[in-house]
């Protein structure tokens, strides 16, 4: 494209286009003969993008050049997909056994756990009846060292896993039944940024309602329909 196309373009947009432009945020038809001029302007303005088309071959240009994006993106997708398919399934592989992993570390730290209590109580339950046999011969001194000794607190020893064996566990969640997730938005639970309201099934829902109708957190409006 030569640089007196581009500035011819420029010229084009800039003074038959951008006053359309301009003229987009202020439109308002108050009776019959602002509607009828309006009419009017708008075929101009579709006469217009035809003149532009015919000159500039704008959506011409855009074809030939989507189906030259279109055969380099099939190719793409030949060479990338089964390679990107074998990373994700890689990677799905390796977070399912790494959390299995993190998984089976969290059991045993919780074993460990377990096993230092229990092995904690049977001490003291040790040390509590050697007390109480030195109180029978009547060591009192030795009964309550012996009893200090088993109600002392006992350093806290917790299983770690060897560093880079395990991954951190995030939990995250899936929806099993929209209903009782709308619940759980109702009660507060959960934020209700957890949905997204699609527009286009909204009015499919009310373009068999009348206007008058109510529905509790909906508006109902009317628009014309068709094209002018």
């Amino acid at each position: 494209m030569t640089t007196a196309q581009l500035e011819e373009q420029k010229q084009v947009i800039e003074t038959e286009v951008l006053p359309l432009a301009q003229r987009t945020q202020n439109l308002i038809v108050r009776n019959k003969e602002e509607r009828q001029t309006l009419f009017l302007d708008i075929k101009k303005a579709r006469e217009l993008k035809e003149r532009i088309e015919e000159r500039f071959h704008f959506s011409e240009n855009r074809d030939k050049a989507h189906k030259v994006w279109k055969a380099l993106k099939d190719a793409e997708n030949q060479a990338y997909e089964p390679i990107d398919g074998f990373c994700e399934a890689g990677k799905k592989a390796i977070d399912k056994f790494d959390t299995a992993e993190a998984q089976k570390a969290r059991q045993e730290a919780e074993l460990a756990e377990a096993k230092r209590r229990d092995e904690e109580a049977k001490e003291k339950a040790r040390l509590e009846a050697k007390a109480e046999k030195e109180l029978e011969k009547g060591n009192v001194a030795k009964a309550e060292a012996l009893l200090e000794q088993a109600e002392a607190p006992k350093t806290s020893v917790s299983f770690s896993p060897a560093p880079g064996k395990t991954r951190e566990l995030v939990t995250k969640a899936n929806v099993l039944n929209m209903l009782k997730l709308c619940k759980l938005i109702v009660d507060g639970e959960i934020g209700i940024n957890v949905l997204e309201v699609k527009e286009g099934e909204l009015n499919k829902w009310a373009k068999d309602k009348k206007v008058t109708e109510k529905f509790d957190g909906i508006e109902l409006y009317e628009v014309a329909a068709g094209r002018i």
